[in-house]
């Protein structure tokens, strides 16, 4: 029993041998189907023992000389695979470096693009810019000039207002003179009449048409401000009721209207309200003095206009009364 044993051990270690040697290069040639069934036998009995020696002996024999007839395929085989293997790697590595060469390539040129547009945005930045300069230089120089133009005509029109002023200033003391006489005591002495009337002609003779150089005014007057042109309605206002009172003393044709200065005092306070605290509280007889005083305001307000400063409500409110007061006087002054 022992040795059936030991006989059956050394032909599963042959069997293993077998298997481990031959199924590496047996593939597909059934070695597989005899080295499972050796490794199955694992009790042998003595008399089939060297049949099954034999038989493993033919096989092995068989088998070798398939494995030397399997080199012929294997060895261009090996040379394929080493080759495949070659190329890949060549082909790789190639692919690898045409990759990088494009991508570094297109890059690049992204890049140059890139640059390119990006100085053709600048120009055309600097296009516009320059343009919009143009435009603003344009509308600055326009708007500059127009500003030099309306300022040229203030300027024409202060000095027209301003001539006037001083055209009329001959009347200043002719005006003195008549507001001291009281016209219905005048009236009333034919011989003072006559004298006052002779004396007033001789030294300076009124007319309807003396006041004409008022009227040039009137065309300036869109260029001036609403101060200037009240103050100096005002102060037209007051020369021509003095002037009308002269010409009724030549003329000798008494006239109610003139004989009452009351609207002459209410507009002379209300040009120089510091005067007094009541228009009634006037005395025309001073005259010269708030004509001097109503050209200082004519001199201030244009001042004002000249610095191109607007002026404020109080101002506009006091040119508004002003106007109102003075275009009532010369109203009745036409109709007298």
């Amino acid at each position: 029993m022992l040795g059936l044993e030991l006989e059956g051990r050394f032909c599963g270690l042959v069997s293993e041998a077998l298997k481990s040697r031959f199924l590496w290069a047996s593939k597909g040639h059934g070695l597989r189907i005899m080295c499972a069934r050796l490794s199955k036998e694992h009790f042998w009995t003595k008399s089939s023992y060297k049949d099954n020696l034999v038989l493993s002996t033919e096989w092995v024999a068989e088998t070798d000389m398939e494995v030397f007839e399997n080199w012929a395929y294997w060895i261009p085989t090996g040379l394929v695979l080493g080759l495949v293997a070659f190329f890949r790697k060549s082909a790789s590595e190639w692919f690898s470096e045409y990759l990088k060469s494009y991508f570094s390539s297109e890059l690049k040129r992204v890049e140059h693009d890139f640059k390119e547009s990006e100085i053709r945005l600048s120009a055309s930045i600097a296009r516009q810019d320059k343009s919009i300069e143009h435009l603003q230089s344009g509308v600055l120089s326009n708007l500059t000039s127009r500003n030099l133009r309306l300022y040229e005509k203030r300027l024409n029109a202060l000095d027209t207002i301003w001539e006037v002023i001083v055209e009329s200033g001959r009347f200043k003391s002719l005006i003195q003179i008549v507001y001291t006489f009281n016209l219905d005591a005048v009236f009333d002495d034919e011989k003072a009449s006559s004298v006052i009337s002779d004396l007033l002609k001789k030294t300076l003779p009124i007319e309807k048409n003396t006041l004409d150089f008022f009227n040039k005014a009137t065309f300036v007057r869109p260029h001036i401000s609403v101060l200037v042109w009240a103050y100096y309605r005002a102060y037209e206002a007051i020369v021509a009721h003095g002037c009308a009172i002269a010409l009724v003393l030549q003329t000798r044709v008494p006239s109610k209207f003139l004989s009452d200065g009351a609207d002459v005092k209410i507009l002379i306070h209300t040009v120089l309200p510091q005067l007094s605290d009541a228009p009634d509280k006037l005395d025309l007889r001073n005259s010269l003095k708030y004509l001097d005083l109503i050209e200082h305001e004519i001199l201030e307000a244009i001042k004002h206009d000249l610095n191109g400063t607007d002026l404020d409500h109080s101002q506009v409110k006091k040119a508004k009364q002003i106007l109102e007061i003075a275009n009532n006087l010369s109203g009745q002054l036409n109709t007298a």
